[in-house]
């Protein structure tokens, strides 16, 4: 059986672009950024670009106070995929300097979450190509901080808190101060009939 191709619409592809072109039209329409530089073709857009990443993009700016937002998709929809691991890496590499918390039921799905998105980090040469102010060459040999639940990429000013941390609903971030905390299933059965 053959996969049918999606349409995606786009006027135009990676391939046909330099890299500060390509960097530009990351950072303006992120469902472009999705399938083209983090490697999803399958999305579909009346889903994925009509509403989940339309809904991200045009998300309040983290800076701003009390930014909330609930974004509820069906079991393997690819919301993880967009929300938790390509959307924290195209904030970052619009703002480099931003703090984001990755928080999960338990940390080891956190962490499973934050590995994936390293795996970009390390092999994706567009991501790397399109970003080399942002994203290193080499992470984990050249990055102050590469841990399984906390990462650093490029900062322009330095902060003890790290660009992206992993972390369970029962975990103290005393004295953290972050710019987003994306939290990503959260209910489990552990936690369905708690308190």
């Amino acid at each position: 059986m053959v996969n049918a191709v999606v349409d995606h619409g786009f006027d135009v592809r990676y391939e046909d672009l330099s890299p500060v072109e390509a960097r530009l039209r990351a950072e303006q329409d992120f469902y472009w950024f999705c399938v083209e530089v983090m490697g999803y073709p399958d999305l579909y857009p009346p889903l994925h670009r009509d509403r989940l990443c339309r809904f991200l993009q045009e998300f309040i700016h983290p800076d701003q106070t009390k930014a909330v937002g609930t974004l509820e998709i069906a079991r393997g929809h690819f919301k993880s995929t967009i929300a938790s691991i390509s959307w924290p890496i195209w904030l970052l590499m619009r703002d480099q300097n931003l703090r984001i918390y990755l928080c999960s039921a338990k940390l080891d799905s956190a962490v499973k979450m934050l590995r994936e998105l390293k795996t970009h980090l390390v092999l994706n040469d567009r991501l790397k190509t399109i970003a080399p102010d942002v994203f290193y060459a080499d992470p984990k040999k050249e990055s102050d901080l590469w841990h399984a639940d906390a990462i650093n990429v490029r900062r322009t000013r330095e902060n003890k808190v790290p660009s992206i941390t992993a972390g369970g609903v029962d975990a103290s971030v005393v004295s953290q101060h972050y710019h987003l905390h994306i939290h990503d299933d959260l209910v489990i059965k552990e936690t369905a009939r708690s308190d």
